[in-house]
């Protein structure tokens, strides 16, 4: 199985069917929550009705919104898929070019604005030597959007001299790669998949899952699952009391839960308050392994301008 592949699903599966899971306690304990908190909200639009019919208006008109961003998926790209990103916009003599057919720059917004950086540590370790690697994975958040934006820190990249952003931005269905060369700042943008066109099968739940009990992290209790199949093992610890979540990247479609799982409020919970902390994986097909754990945690404020950038057409 490919690390990505579990990176983008794990949580899909990761629901126990034991009601007295300590973890699944506290996803119920929050969705009990979220249903008072509508109560309220429900019962003081309804006093609200009867006394102004300005507010009202208001109400129904944002009632009637749908917001349909819980079925996303997206595909990571790998370490390997970085460097020759990188060697590839190193190496262009072409012009970049704007609004081209298929970019979407113009369905951009004008600024992507970030306010947490959560730093992880990636180590990779494989039978053959040249395939290990061990690097630093940011990756920038912001708590009210469904974009999130990832770089890689490594020697190698440090080297060649650039620096590369990737923001996958959900709403947009794109991935933008904002690359900074010298003076040079280019901007290049590709489809994110619609996940919701994604056929779920009774293989995308073949797992077992166990809770493998909790532990601090950064200062935060952190809950362990461990999840198998024939590939091979993963080992996950994520938190649900961090400041900020990884609603974008953890987003997946219920339709992927185990059988018989009918309760699709945790999903929601779930995603609107899981941070990974600690990943594990270890296949049993090869003999290779990927470890990610959480440096650090801290509020700072990033920006990318759209137009600080030129946008060339990227050919994929």
């Amino acid at each position: 199985m490919k690390i990505k592949y579990i990176l983008f699903t794990m949580l899909s599966i990761s629901i126990s069917y034991t009601a007295e899971a300590q973890f699944l306690k506290k996803l119920k304990k929050k969705a009990e929550q979220a249903a008072e908190q509508t109560i309220l909200r429900k019962t003081e639009e309804k006093v609200t009705e009867k006394t102004e019919k300005t507010i009202d208006d208001a109400l129904e008109g944002n009632k009637n919104k749908t917001v349909d961003n819980n079925n996303e998926e997206i595909t990571e790209p790998t370490n390997d898929s970085i460097q020759k990103t990188n060697q590839r916009i190193s190496s262009t003599t072409t012009t970049p070019l704007m609004g081209f057919k298929d970019n979407k720059v113009e369905g951009l917004p004008d600024t992507y604005h970030f306010d947490w950086e959560f730093k992880t540590n990636m180590n990779i370790t494989s039978k053959k030597k040249s395939d290990n690697a061990d690097y630093i994975m940011n990756f920038f958040l912001n708590t009210d959007k469904d974009y999130y934006a990832m770089d890689v820190e490594n020697e190698e990249i440090k080297k060649s001299g650039g620096k590369a952003m990737m923001v996958f931005d959900f709403k947009s269905e794109a991935m933008v790669m904002f690359s900074h060369y010298g003076d040079q700042k280019m901007g290049m943008v590709t489809k994110l998949k619609d996940p919701s066109k994604k056929e779920v099968t009774d293989v995308d739940r073949n797992y077992t899952y166990k809770e493998i009990g909790s532990k601090t992290i950064l200062g935060y209790t952190c809950y362990g699952i461990e999840l198998e199949n024939k590939d091979g093992k993963a080992i996950l610890y994520f938190t649900l009391d961090a400041p900020v979540n990884f609603s974008a990247f953890f987003a997946f479609s219920g339709k992927a839960a185990p059988k018989g799982f009918s309760d699709p409020q945790l999903f929601d919970i779930l995603k609107e308050e899981a941070l990974l902390m600690e990943l594990e994986f270890i296949s049993k097909r090869k003999k290779q392994s990927m470890k990610m754990t959480a440096i650090s945690l801290e509020e700072k404020q990033t920006n990318f301008h759209k137009k600080d950038y030129q946008f060339m057409k990227m050919g994929l």
